[in-house]
């Protein structure tokens, strides 16, 4: 979403970038193109947990006062929201969402209720949206099963990954000096069941007997305890590092012996494509969505079975493998597909058709 702001900017338009609250690790590189309004800053109402619905509010007063053409937003929670902002706000715009992920396979793999509630409400209000942009044809597919009345208003476009900037920024010292270049596995997300780091640790500890690689897992989550345990049980508490959330993972990325996917499911993991840019090897799950439409059905690294360490160790093993019939730099080979200046525009041309409909000039 930092990168659209951008790109939008650099193409002449007025972008407002809106976000709950002042810790976001992004803020700065927002407000160098866009311009940035932190709907919420109380620490009282943070601890009461009441951002989101103050937040709400606070953007329909936004909304009301700035009447902007579109509104674009991501992720199934907001986009359950758009339609009330739109009704409560007295304006007329755009309502543009873009789903990030395989509602069907998060709904079957989380056990929060909460979760599971907002994928069964996006079956009726996502209806109200003006337009669904999707990044992989995994999540389109999944999407128009559950609601075929969006067929007419949802496109798919992919990730805009700007390969310059993540190697500029790959370049930079990683903030754990004592770390050294290719020593060590690397994965990428929250430390959350989704991205089956369990899993991952598992099918390490095997490997790690013929190849003493640290294992670096970037991220925070809930899940720290366990993945800190199940190290331990294996004897390898000291080569598993969580140094918590990276803002430049790209330093690790490159520096990395393998990259590795774990995830049960995704959208179109931006972590998976940002390894390929900055050369990593890789390795990935095959899971719903994404993953495959990347890696060309496992032409370009090794796609295993999902929750299987045994399989992920397999897949790691032929990944480590220099005489492997994999390509040398897969992202040569798709990097037209992620290029970021056609991704705005095929964003924007969403924005004008909506604009153009409702009689507005942009």
């Amino acid at each position: 979403m930092t990168d659209l702001a951008s790109s939008f900017v650099r193409a002449g338009h007025d972008v407002d970038v809106c976000v709950h609250g002042p810790d976001n690790p992004y803020a700065a590189e927002i407000e160098a193109t866009a311009k940035l309004h932190i709907l919420t800053r109380s620490c009282i109402i943070e601890k009461l947990r009441l951002r989101t619905v103050c937040s709400f509010f606070r953007l329909i007063q936004f909304i009301h006062q700035n009447k902007p053409d579109v509104v674009f937003t991501t992720g199934a929670g907001h986009g359950l929201l758009l339609p009330f902002v739109r009704f409560f706000s007295f304006s007329s715009f755009g309502t543009v969402l873009r789903e990030t992920n395989n509602l069907t396979a998060q709904a079957e793999t989380s056990t929060r209720f909460m979760t599971r509630l907002v994928i069964m409400l996006t079956g009726i209000l996502y209806r109200f949206n003006d337009w669904i942009i999707v990044p992989s044809k995994g999540v389109e597919d999944d999407l128009l099963q559950r609601i075929p009345s969006l067929k007419s208003r949802i496109t798919r476009i992919a990730n805009p990954i700007d390969a310059a900037k993540l190697h500029a920024l790959a370049e930079q010292p990683l903030s754990i000096p004592t770390i050294t270049d290719q020593s060590y596995i690397l994965g990428v997300g929250r430390l959350v069941p989704q991205k089956g780091f369990d899993v991952l640790i598992r099918a390490w500890a095997e490997l790690y007997k013929a190849h003493p690689l640290k294992l670096i897992l970037l991220g925070e989550g809930p899940e720290r305890g366990k993945l800190s345990a199940l190290a331990q049980s294996y004897g390898l508490a000291s080569e598993l590092v969580m140094p918590g959330f990276e803002k430049n993972p790209y330093a690790y990325m490159r520096r990395a012996r393998l990259f590795v996917l774990s995830s049960y499911h995704e959208g179109l993991p931006n972590s998976l494509l940002q390894a390929l840019a900055c050369n990593c090897p890789v390795v990935s799950t095959d899971c719903p969505s994404g993953p495959a439409e990347i890696l060309d059905n496992g032409k370009l690294a090794p796609l295993v079975a999902i929750g299987n360490s045994a399989a992920l160790l397999e897949g790691m093993l032929q990944a480590l493998d220099y005489n492997a019939p994999y390509p040398k730099s897969p992202w040569a080979q798709i990097s037209y597909n992620y290029y970021p200046e056609n991704i705005s525009r095929a964003y924007l041309s969403i924005f004008d058709h909506l604009v153009e409909r409702q009689g507005r000039q942009a």
